[in-house]
This record gives C-alpha cells, sequence and structure tokens, in this order.
C-alpha cells in the first residue's frame, strides 16, 4: 500500500484559515442583518400566476 502522507505547509494552512474565518465572518453578518433589512426591490403585484 502508498504509505505517502500529504504535509500541509504553513502558508497554505494559513489561508485556508483566512478563507474559513472570512466564509464565517460573512454568514454570521447576514444573520445577524438580513432580518431587520429592506428588500431591495418592492414584490411584484402578481407572484406567481
Amino acid at each position: 500500500m502508498n504509505d505517502h502522507r500529504m504535509t500541509v505547509r504553513g502558508p497554505d494552512l494559513a489561508r485556508w484559515i483566512f478563507v474559513a474565518a472570512l466564509l464565517l465572518i460573512g454568514l454570521g453578518l447576514y444573520f445577524a442583518f438580513a432580518p431587520s433589512s429592506e428588500p431591495p426591490a418592492p414584490p411584484s403585484a402578481s407572484e406567481g400566476r
């Protein structure tokens, strides 16, 4: 069998941690401010017809 282990270097790991942190911050801000925000456009008069 192949016992080759993939090693993750420091800069690569730091980059993925940074990306994950940005995603988590964005999701947190979305759920914090989405309920109180106004819709960008008014709803149409004939939805679904």
